[in-house]
């Protein structure tokens, strides 16, 4: 996985990833995001 940021954005590049269910959790001082991605 690599992390891009650049000017206040975040990009996530999951490198070849297998198939399955994966949650991202990001925290930061305006709270907790959750997101789930699914991968066929």
């Amino acid at each position: 996985m690599e992390v891009i940021s650049n000017n206040g954005y975040t990009a996530l590049r999951l490198n070849k990833p297998s198939s399955g269910a994966y949650f991202i959790i990001i925290q930061s001082d305006q709270g907790i995001f959750t997101q789930k991605i699914i991968r066929q």
